[in-house]
């Protein structure tokens, strides 16, 4: 009679959390557990729990559903779930591993398990930016700031500009392949306007549009330090480009420019050319002894072949009838 009751109670359980009433099924799950302790049951209370937001009392039934049954799969994949979401990366990955070691077809395993390592390289970067943004505040010298294929938006390179405000010491930011749009990029500029120390900017690989590029541009006419920028593959149209090209009138230290694989180089040559000829400008006040052999075409050209957003460090050789290149 008891188990008849307790597996009623489970089958009305299970009713109610098809039909997302986790309290009623809750009160189910708890009072077939009163009558007869089973490792299901408990494994069905504790995902009752987690989507409570409860998981603290989840992990507590996971476990207890571990112990009454060592080698079924679904106490550990129930117990990786509620480590999940109270933050415990890493032994959430272990639980999950257990679960796909006791059945190796649960493609729904795998694919979990795949997530939390995505999101244990997401607590990595994000670890990496928090102490990058600290050093940045205490002024350290720090020449670099390298976040390269960090999963970066808007949100973080926000964060990384306030760290960045009143920072004299680093002079390259390599921010590429990562999601930064317009918002980002704005905040970027806004670095810009007031820093003297910058002279590379990186941000191929992004999200950037004509927005974005406007308020670099329009930062680009107040400093005169920065000497390269690239925004190469991005998602950068005309009025994107005519922006840069206007502010070149009045830049006179930007020598490198990167725009290749944006709209904007599919839709019009005249634009290419006008930022190429200002760039040749600036860059002929350094090379005036030098015969216009050099120039700086070398956009995003690797040093590491697993980098194609870093920016070669060499003015290539040309010939002299070919200084028109600097866009790319």
């Amino acid at each position: 009679l008891t188990a008849a009751m307790s597996e009623d109670d489970k089958t009305k359980g299970n009713e109610a959390f098809k039909k997302g009433e986790f309290d009623r099924a809750l009160e189910h799950y708890s009072r077939a557990l009163e009558t007869a302790e089973n490792h299901v049951i408990r494994s069905n209370r504790s995902a009752c729990f987690s989507q409570l937001g409860q998981h603290e009392k989840a992990l507590v039934d996971a476990e207890e559903a571990i112990r009454l049954a060592p080698s079924w799969p679904k106490g550990y994949s129930r117990k990786a779930a509620a480590l999940f979401f109270m933050g415990e990366l890493d032994q959430a990955h272990a639980a999950y591993s257990r679960a796909l070691e006791l059945d190796p077809k649960d493609e729904l395993v795998r694919q979990a398990l795949a997530d939390v390592a995505l999101e244990q390289v997401r607590k990595m970067r994000k670890q990496r930016l928090d102490k990058i943004c600290k050093s940045l505040k205490s002024q350290k010298p720090q020449p670099q700031v390298y976040l390269n294929d960090h999963g970066l938006d808007d949100d973080d390179a926000a964060l990384l500009c306030r760290s960045l405000h009143g920072n004299s010491t680093v002079q390259s930011l390599w921010l590429g392949d990562n999601i930064i749009g317009d918002a980002g990029a704005t905040a970027i500029a806004s670095v810009l306007r007031n820093n003297s120390a910058l002279l590379e900017i990186n941000l191929c690989s992004n999200k950037i549009g004509d927005e974005g590029a406007t308020a670099l541009s329009e930062a680009l006419t107040v400093n005169q330090t920065l000497t390269e920028l690239y925004l190469n593959r991005n998602c950068i149209g005309q009025k994107g480009a005519f922006a840069l090209a206007r502010a070149l009138e009045v830049n006179v230290s930007l020598i490198r420019v990167g725009l290749s694989d944006n709209p904007v180089l599919q839709q019009s040559n005249e634009i290419k050319r006008a930022i190429d000829d200002q760039l040749w400008a600036n860059r002929s006040h350094e090379i005036v002894e030098q015969d216009c052999k050099y120039t700086c075409n070398r956009l995003c050209m690797p040093k590491n072949p697993n980098d194609p957003c870093t920016p070669s460090m060499k003015a290539q050789p040309i010939d002299q009838g070919q200084k028109s290149c600097l866009v790319q």
